[in-house]
Order: C-alpha cells, then sequence, then structure tokens
C-alpha cells in the first residue's frame, strides 16, 4: 500500500519529514518511501527533498552512499537495458552549476548523485529566500534541459516509463570537442530546448578520496578518464 495515499505531492512534505526521522523505521522502508516519492513527482522530489537527502540518512560512508544510490537507480531510475560501467568520486562542471559527489557512468547517461550548485549561488549565500528560491527554481530549469535532451537521445518519455530521479543526469550521446588532459574529459553536447537550442559544455574531473594512497588514485583516475572518453567517442 502506498504511504501517501492520493494526497498530492506538496502536501506530504511534513509526514515525509517524520517518517524519515523515525527511528523505528528501518532504512530499507525509509528508501522505498523515497522511491516512490521521486516516482510520483520527480520534479518535486529533485527540487525540494533530495538535496540534502545523504545528511539525513545513515550508513554515509562512501560506500553505503555508493550502494545506496546503485539500489536507488536500479530500482526506480533506470531505463531498460541501462547498466552502470563505473563509479567514481569526483565533480561535473558546466556553465551553470557545479555537481559534486557519486559519479555513476551508464551505457545512457552520466548520474551524478550528491550535491548541485549554481555558480550564482555560491554568490548569494545568506540572501533572501526569494534569491534562493530564483536559484532553485534555475536549477530545475536546467535539469528539464538536460532532461529532455536525454530523452532525444534515446526516443523515450521517462514519465511514460513511471521512472525517478536521483541525482542529475547529463547526456553523452553525440558529444563533440571531446578533450582529454591529466586530470579531466571534457565535452559539448547541443540541448534542445523550449526557447532555443543550447551548448552545453562539460567537464568531468575525478577527484581524490580522503586518506586514499596517491598511487592508486592516480591509476584509478587513468581508468577512468579512459572509460568516460571512450564511451563519449563510442556515442557520437
Amino acid at each position: 500500500m502506498s504511504h501517501f495515499d492520493n494526497r498530492e505531492t506538496k502536501q506530504l512534505r511534513k509526514p515525509f519529514n517524520s517518517f524519515i526521522s523515525d527511528y523505528y523505521i528501518s532504512y530499507e522502508q525509509k528508501l522505498d518511501l523515497l522511491g516512490e516519492l521521486t516516482i510520483k513527482d520527480s520534479e518535486y522530489f529533485m527540487e525540494t527533498i533530495y538535496p540534502g537527502i545523504d545528511n539525513r540518512l545513515k550508513n554515509t560512508t562512501i560506500t553505503g552512499l555508493i550502494k545506496r544510490d546503485e539500489h536507488m537507480l536500479k530500482k526506480y531510475c533506470f531505463l531498460e537495458g541501462e547498466d552502470i560501467k563505473t563509479t567514481f568520486i569526483g565533480t561535473i562542471m558546466d556553465k551553470k552549476t557545479t555537481t559534486s559527489g557519486r559519479i555513476h557512468l551508464t551505457n545512457y547517461r552520466i548520474l551524478a548523485c550528491g550535491v548541485q550548485i549554481t555558480r550564482s549561488a555560491q554568490k548569494q549565500v545568506g540572501r533572501s529566500s526569494i534569491v534562493g528560491a530564483l536559484v532553485r527554481s534555475g536549477i530545475t530549469h536546467h535539469r528539464k534541459a538536460i532532461r529532455k535532451a536525454i530523452n532525444k537521445a534515446f526516443r523515450k518519455d521517462l514519465d511514460e516509463w513511471n521512472l525517478g530521479e536521483w541525482g542529475y543526469y547529463f547526456p553523452i550521446y553525440n558529444a563533440r570537442n571531446i578533450k582529454r588532459g591529466n586530470k579531466s574529459v571534457s565535452y559539448a553536447i547541443d540541448v534542445e530546448t523550449e526557447k532555443k537550442p543550447i551548448t552545453l559544455k562539460i567537464t568531468i574531473t575525478p577527484t581524490r578520496v580522503k586518506k586514499q594512497p596517491k598511487d592508486q588514485f592516480q591509476e584509478q583516475k587513468e581508468e577512468v578518464l579512459n572509460q568516460v572518453e571512450d564511451s563519449l567517442k563510442q556515442y557520437q
């Protein structure tokens, strides 16, 4: 039975807060709740609930976070035939946003699970809630444009497939200007929006985990950059 019955998504904020803080409800039940929420209204979920979710749930080791991502993505978000090729810690930057956390490269797209901020948000910390609302709105519209590009690439509508969102998605099909550096891979991709086409310039940078041996990171970084570059070229 649904935790939410037929209530509107915006009416679920209070029961959600109580549910997620209840120590008598298992971790697995809380994940089921989050999965149900993101399928019910993925836009509201990503704008209101997903930011800060890492700090609200237990099991926040890097290994625990990666396992949780994989569970949520495979159960609630993946397209048919989608599979994770590699996972690493890093950042993804484009003109408007910086996203940091666990990055999952699949055969269809890149998913960054963690924190996403806009450049303007970095400069406007501490200002009015109106500014905060505008920043969140900008992230929402930015994500919609990326989501539309993914839909176009696969000729599928995520809503029709009844799929949720967990993290921030970046397209990899039809990439151009692919450049491999010592520390990162960058590329450009055209995205159709409701107003006009835009070009996303995306840079992916693996980062070193705290206490990770330098030699191990260097080896992992090379392997990750090779996989990302190969995938981008494969789907050109």
